[in-house]
């Protein structure tokens, strides 16, 4: 073996063994209330900090409810704001329920609603919460990628395309939230892996966007914020590609092989961030559907090596039978323990039998 190979072999050992070193098995996991919004119910909320605004909060389907009874209309993705958690509930606000917080381009899906006269609809549910590439003085600048499909029933018609939307806020605005804007309708292609679309981390000068593949296997990409934070993420020409082991300014189709990162999650939606706690990057999240189930993941950089997914927590499900929960996700932002990362906390949904939702919050310590 070269000296060279040894060195890299080295260093390789070196990284394995300084992840596999993080304790993360939780102290504690205690469920200390819910996400509240009286007289609405949302499905998974994702979130992100959002400088002087506070928490940004980012949902998918949103209902009024009456008298214990969901009703119309029915909002693809809502918009809320929030402090930091506490010892119970967690109540979010927003400017009502009209219109979806991010939306359609009502001349190509269906109008404000997405609702198509044939009975199809058009979705676009969030998986995570903003890319914020400027917070300072008051001023922030985020981006938000969302998976878009236009569907009959629960069939998907043609794909799912990403589109991208841009959102911005100055302390003294009147506007209780972000103002938002679609930029781009189809950002990412039907045949695209949708990075950014599942998570994001955003550390140093780059914002590192992660996509999953046609065969669910995690992808990276990243962008380099140094060129210009106001609009880095909106020139393609800024993007670099996880690819056979390196970076690679040509973008790989949703099936292209050599893509895939090992452990960088466990299969279902979930949360990347940066613990300085643990100077490392983190997933935490589910395996997919039918449960609460959260499991955490570790790396010393967003391209790995990540640690083997590890089970620490099952939240308990609603009283629907078919699908009593998932939407495991982690809210980072929400902690004022220093140094970040020495808590946590998680929530999920809990789908009930009456079609109102339960978003329960639960608070993580480890070691």
């Amino acid at each position: 073996m070269s000296s060279r190979s040894a060195s890299l072999s080295a260093l390789l050992v070196a990284l394995v063994s300084s992840v596999s070193a993080i304790n993360t098995t939780p102290s504690s996991v205690t469920v200390i209330g819910s996400l509240t919004n009286p007289g609405i119910t949302r499905d998974s909320c994702s979130s992100g900090n959002f400088g002087p605004l506070g928490t940004l909060w980012i949902c998918r389907d949103t209902q009024p409810v009456v008298n214990g009874a969901t009703t119309l209309p029915v909002v693809a993705n809502t918009g809320a704001v929030s402090g930091t958690a506490g010892s119970g509930s967690l109540n979010l606000t927003s400017p009502g329920l009209s219109t979806p917080y991010l939306p359609f381009d009502s001349a190509t899906e269906c109008g404000t609603y997405g609702v198509c006269s044939d009975g199809t609809r058009y979705v676009g549910w969030p998986n995570t919460g903003p890319v914020v590439t400027f917070n300072y003085a008051g001023s922030v600048n985020g981006y938000m990628f969302v998976p878009k499909q236009h569907i009959s029933g629960l069939t998907v018609e043609g794909g799912t395309y990403y589109s991208l939307y841009h959102l911005g806020y100055v302390s003294g605005q009147s506007s209780l939230l972000p103002t938002v804007s679609l930029d781009y309708k189809t950002w990412w292609g039907t045949s695209d892996i949708g990075y950014g679309a599942y998570g994001s981390v955003v550390q140093g000068n780059y914002a590192y966007l992660f996509g999953t593949t046609s065969s669910n296997q995690m992808a990276l990409a990243r962008v380099n914020l140094g060129s210009n934070v106001f609009t880095a993420i909106e020139t393609l020409s800024q993007y670099e590609y996880w690819v056979n082991g390196a970076w690679t300014t040509t973008k790989p189709s949703l099936t292209s092989s050599g893509v895939a990162i090992s452990n960088a999650f466990a299969g279902g939606q979930g949360t990347y961030y940066y613990s300085t706690y643990w100077s490392s990057y983190v997933w935490v999240g589910g395996d997919g559907y039918p449960n609460a189930n959260f499991y955490v993941t570790t790396a010393p950089d967003p391209t790995g090596p990540w640690t083997t997914p590890k089970l620490f927590y099952t939240g308990a499900g609603g009283s629907s039978t078919s699908l009593p929960a998932y939407s495991s996700v982690a809210h980072p932002e929400l902690s004022t323990v220093s140094p970040s990362g020495k808590e946590l906390y998680i929530s999920w949904t809990q789908n009930n039998a009456n079609g109102v939702y339960n978003n329960p919050l639960a608070h993580v310590v480890w070691p």
